[in-house]
């Protein structure tokens, strides 16, 4: 468990924190390379979804927790498999999915009986 990667489209769809809505932001840094967080335009500053589950933010330098969760699907902080929210939210959505489509297709059944 958790000895597996992570997608690129993961990554891509981590929750993007800007500085300026951090409590403490003069303090807050990178647990892995210890800087200070940069307020940027475009925040690089990412929460891990383990922050739901320990009621703690588990912030990261998107640069710096990149290459980890490439080869590990955990955070480095609580070993919470990331994964797991991911594969969670897959399911969640392909529910969402097939509901609406099954929702479409009714509708087709009821648009031939116009015509038949």
């Amino acid at each position: 468990k958790g000895s597996q990667g992570v997608s690129q489209e993961f990554l891509d769809s981590l929750e993007r924190v800007p500085i300026s809505n951090l409590a403490n932001k003069e303090t807050s840094d990178c647990p892995i390379c210890t800087n200070r967080f940069v307020d940027d335009e475009y925040p690089l500053v990412v929460k891990l979804p383990c922050s739901v589950q320990s009621g703690k933010d588990h912030l990261f330098d998107l640069e710096c927790i990149g290459p980890w969760l490439k080869v590990h699907s955990t955070c480095p902080l609580c070993r919470f498999d990331v994964l797991e929210v991911d594969k969670k939210r897959r399911e969640k959505l392909e529910k969402e999915l097939q509901a609406a489509q099954d929702a479409d297709s009714e509708e087709e059944e009821e648009d031939w009986d116009v015509y038949g």
